[in-house]
């Protein structure tokens, strides 16, 4: 009788229930530095080093700048220590043209993050 009452689709649906949220809790705590990295390449896919990329905050009305970088010689950025979960990345490079901004999106605010895709700059006539 006892263990009916413990072990049924309920108290087994709350178990599984906590361990979900602990682990997800467990991954924020662990990826919650503010860390986004990625590249700018160019057309040909070639590496832009000293392209500016900047790191804008869409709010109501505007997007703001927040902060901003500029590439290695292998094209790489890295941000850190930003709290935003709804971003917009853009990179500008005078004689090797920019890149459309391109918003990321997050799950939770300052959540760790390498861009998959890199920017690419385009030159515009």
């Amino acid at each position: 009788m006892l263990k009916s009452i413990f072990i049924n689709r309920y108290t087994i649906a709350l178990f599984i229930t906590i361990v979900i949220a602990l682990f997800w809790n467990l991954f924020v705590i662990l990826n919650d530095q503010g860390i986004l990295h990625g590249r700018v390449i160019d057309q040909a896919k070639r590496p832009i080093e000293g392209a500016r990329v900047i790191l804008s905050e869409k709010t109501l009305l505007v997007t703001a700048p927040r902060d901003e970088v500029t590439t290695d010689a292998q094209g790489y950025f890295r941000f850190e220590g930003h709290k935003l979960y709804h971003l917009y990345l853009e990179a500008k490079k005078g004689g090797a043209g920019s890149a459309s901004s391109k918003e990321v999106r997050l799950y939770f605010k300052g959540q760790n993050k390498t861009l998959k895709e890199p920017l690419v700059l385009e030159l515009i006539n």
